[in-house]
């Protein structure tokens, strides 16, 4: 997912999204989406995921700030991987 974006702008974007707040709908159907692709967002399934999520970037970029700020997700080798779900 992160790749394709190009990491680097994704966190960008939500740092400069700071004061905006993921809705807790925004994050259970990102969640839900990254966990219906294996748990692990990659430049191949970025654009499936988002759509399965109903985000547009910046709104994703804003719900995976979220996720990796509570530990919930990590960045691996350029892709987002969930740590929760039932994800490993």
């Amino acid at each position: 997912m992160f790749r394709s974006l190009g990491l680097a702008a994704l966190l960008a974007l939500g740092a400069g999204a700071a004061q905006a707040q993921a809705t807790p709908e925004q994050v259970e159907n990102l969640v839900k989406a990254i966990v219906a692709a294996g748990c692990v967002v990659t430049a191949d399934n970025n654009a499936a995921v988002l759509s399965a999520a109903g985000l547009d970037k910046q709104d994703a970029s804003v719900v995976v700030n979220a996720l990796l700020g509570l530990g919930q997700a990590e960045i691996d080798g350029g892709d987002l991987r969930l740590k929760t779900a039932g994800c490993n």
